[in-house]
């Protein structure tokens, strides 16, 4: 059968308005937008041993509350939604890039949000929540971070690692903005020291984890001065970080959070092995998203290829064996922003055109893509005419054909 790689974009007009005049844009956290009632305001999931974990905030007149579902056939079927216990908190600043993150092993299932506190626009500590019985019932969780601090803990990931052993990165301000980590040898009961990463990042991009080996994580980050991509790997289950190298040596020299992280994955093994990353940069002759490939552990990459002839801000990345998906948002000048894929049948060497995945007439942005089942699956937000949000999620078929769901 021959290998192909999958791409999903999206990027708004206004977003290609800022990225052009980054250099006049202040280094802040952003704000959420305050949307309809019954609103998606987040969305995240999680895959593994064949089953998609997903967690959604959705606006209510409380707040927003956080749902879960369980899916045991690749998306085609959900057990019933479960609310998950928030132990009287919500979710500060809610908004897509600040989701609320979801990790999975069997049963056990953790998630993980920014609660309010006395951080900039309101945001503070975690909250955390875990069920030991798939989704169904929920209890409290302790608090990753250490420093039992009421300020900005946000823009988490976690990840269970090759060993079991649960990850939670973030980006906090202690002596300075930078990115944090912290693990559990429990599933969130109890968690080792904090660990600093990087003691400067930038202050509100997203961050991605994988796992390679037990023992060894990945993390995909945004560094400052300039505001590349960077990524770190960790060979000692947590207990310390190296950054390794630059992911997109371009140089961006902006005082600016883009607001976008990127994505990782990996084909093949042993000295075949690839780690592959997609990227967004606002740097001239460079912007948009761009694809690069590492063929030592993420010690050196290759030279970015654009993916979107300047166009496309918030991407993913998924694999298969060998074969590869990412996903990223696009500009229509016809039509707002959609949702679509790319795809490679040489592990990113060439690419095809753009397959749209979203419909006509809605604002389409922030897709998310998994593997499960020897298939790709692509979740994303978007908002009708009337202002609802609302989540999506289409397989991808083998060939250009795309099964709706």
């Amino acid at each position: 059968m021959k290998k192909r790689i999958f791409v999903v974009f999206t990027i708004t007009l206004a977003g290609l308005a800022v990225m052009g005049q980054a250099q006049e844009q202040p280094a802040t956290e952003h704000v959420a937008p305050k949307e309809k009632i019954g609103s998606v305001v987040s969305l995240d999931v999680y895959t593994h041993k064949d089953i998609l974990d997903l967690v959604v905030a959705t606006e209510t007149e409380a707040g927003p509350t956080l749902t879960h579902r369980r899916s045991k056939d690749g998306g085609s079927t959900w057990a019933p939604e479960t609310r998950v216990e928030m132990s009287g908190t919500t979710i500060s600043n809610a908004m897509r890039g600040l989701d609320p993150q979801v990790a999975a092993e069997g049963d056990h299932i953790f998630v993980v949000w920014t609660t309010p506190g006395e951080g900039q626009h309101g945001v503070g500590p975690f909250g955390t929540a875990v069920s030991d019985d798939g989704g169904k019932t929920w209890r409290k969780g302790s608090n990753p971070a250490d420093d039992d601090s009421k300020k900005g803990h946000a823009f988490i990931e976690s990840i269970i690692d090759q060993a079991g052993l649960l990850h939670v990165v973030w980006l906090e301000t202690r002596a300075t903005r930078g990115l944090f980590a912290a693990t559990s040898k429990d599933f969130g009961k109890t968690w080792a020291k904090t660990v600093t990463v990087d003691q400067i990042t930038c202050e509100c991009c997203w961050n991605k984890m994988i796992s390679l080996r037990p023992g060894e994580t990945h993390l995909l980050y945004r560094d400052k001065d300039p505001r590349d991509m960077a990524i770190a790997m960790t060979s000692d289950s947590g207990a310390s970080w190296k950054r390794l190298a630059t992911v997109g040596d371009f140089k961006w020299p902006i005082n600016a959070c883009p607001f976008t992280g990127g994505g990782l994955a990996v084909t093949g093994s042993g000295a075949t092995e690839r780690l592959h990353s997609t990227i967004f940069s606002g740097m001239k002759d460079h912007r948009g998203v761009s694809y690069l490939a590492s063929r030592d552990n993420g010690k050196t990459w290759s030279e970015p290829l654009p993916l979107g002839q300047g166009r496309g801000q918030h991407s993913d990345l998924a694999s298969i064996g060998r074969d590869l998906v990412a996903v990223y948002d696009v500009a229509d000048p016809d039509d707002g922003t959609v949702v679509g894929i790319k795809r490679s049948g040489d592990e990113g060497a060439t690419w095809s055109g753009l397959t749209r995945l979203s419909a006509k007439g809605v604002k389409a942005d922030f897709p998310r893509l998994v593997s499960v089942q020897g298939r790709f699956v692509a979740f994303w937000t978007e908002k009708d005419t009337n202002g609802m949000v609302v989540w999506r999620m289409k397989e991808l078929g083998e060939a250009a054909g795309i099964a709706a769901h």
